[in-house]
């Protein structure tokens, strides 16, 4: 009997501590890792939809299988070593287009690479990354 009430006050401590311990921490912080690696958002910014989208890099590549008008497809990516980017996708008529992006792009960067595909498909990057499309 007095075994089984040290359980029950040893649990209700450790409740009592995870409770503090929670409530305790600096408002904002982080609960978990941040993911590592750069973000490579796709935005549709076509009136139709947009098939078999692959975004390659040194090391690997992303894809979706479509991309509704206004959608956006969003991946984190780590290259292994210095890399450009490469999209390809199919257009509303079926045609394979397929764009490299010069870039600067190296195992560890970090932030953000938004590629939107306007009408006539027209690409707009926002990145500190990439150069300016022509």
């Amino acid at each position: 009997m007095k075994s089984a009430l040290w359980i029950v006050v040893f649990l209700v401590g450790l409740l009592i501590g995870g409770v503090i311990g929670f409530f305790a921490r600096p408002p904002g912080a982080a609960t978990a890792q941040q993911p590592q690696g750069l973000r490579v958002s796709v935005v549709n910014n076509t009136p139709d939809e947009l098939k078999n989208i692959e975004v390659h890099y040194r090391g690997g590549s992303v894809y979706t299988d479509r991309l509704t008008p206004g959608a956006n497809f969003s991946r984190m990516i780590d290259p292994t070593g210095p890399s450009e980017l490469e999209i390809a996708y199919a257009d509303p008529g079926g045609k394979d287009v397929c764009e490299e992006l010069k870039a600067n792009l190296t195992s560890g960067s970090s932030g953000q690479v938004r590629i939107s595909v306007l009408p006539e498909g027209k690409l707009k990057i926002e990145s500190p990354y990439l150069a300016p499309q022509e």
